[in-house]
């Protein structure tokens, strides 16, 4: 059954109540390797699947292409049926692979706009956040680069709504982040990490932060990151 939403900015967005056939899910397709900036480094490439969307977060370097393709088909997701593309960074170690989702509508950032891509339909993303539907999130962040963005995963609390490779991240926010940051093994993150812990009293930490400009912030804000290199990690108290 069709329902509407109103978002934070105010958009009443359309979206589908019965997810008795489509749980929503997070699966990663390539895990990067190498640091941001480096001419070897492989990016890594999540898919995010709701009741109404399937996402890609970044294509990854054109090396990846037959891994990408050869992941795709051993999760059953053709490459056609994702709808969404973001771009967390037009950078060739980020979306070398753009032109194989051939039906995907590419969310890049404003500043990227101009460039040669791959993808047939683009969006410009010029706002601080954009709503892919009520679950999906984009944040523009002012670091790395100013614009880059950031797909804010808000999963469901109830498990039920959610693929059993999931459920584990029930009522959590996962940042997939891309190009913002690299790996969760850069001894910066655990730095940022052991300091706003170490302020935290009760949860005040994480609750105070309403924005994101910074890479503390982006840590505070999520439970789980999904680096541009390496694998998910957490951001929470053990």
């Amino acid at each position: 059954m069709s329902k509407t939403s109103v978002g934070d900015d105010g958009v009443v967005q359309q979206y589908n109540d019965d997810f008795g056939t489509r749980k929503m899910s997070i699966v990663p397709v390539a895990v990067g390797s190498g640091r941001r900036g480096s001419s070897t480094s492989r990016s890594s490439v999540t898919l995010v699947k709701t009741s109404t969307n399937t996402v890609s977060v970044d294509s990854g370097s054109q090396d990846q292409e037959e891994d990408i393709r050869d992941r795709m088909r051993e999760i059953s997701v053709p490459l056609e049926k994702v709808n969404v593309l973001v771009t967390t960074r037009a950078n060739s170690n980020f979306n070398g692979n753009d032109s194989i989702f051939v039906n995907a509508l590419q969310h890049i950032r404003e500043e990227e706009w101009g460039g040669t891509l791959g993808a047939v339909r683009k969006v410009m993303i010029g706002t601080p956040y954009h709503w892919i539907d009520r679950y999906l999130k984009l944040v523009r962040l002012p670091f790395p680069a100013p614009g880059t963005l950031v797909l804010l995963v808000h999963l469901p609390a109830r498990e039920e709504l959610l693929d059993p490779d999931t459920k584990h991240l029930a009522g959590k926010i996962v940042g997939i982040v891309g190009y913002a940051l690299d790996s969760g093994d850069n001894p910066r993150v655990k730095a940022i990490m052991d300091t706003f812990r170490k302020e935290d009293e009760e949860g005040i930490v994480r609750g105070r932060v309403t924005s994101i400009k910074s890479l503390k912030d982006l840590m505070i804000y999520c439970d789980h990151i999904i680096p541009g290199h390496g694998e998910m990690f957490s951001t929470s108290y053990n």
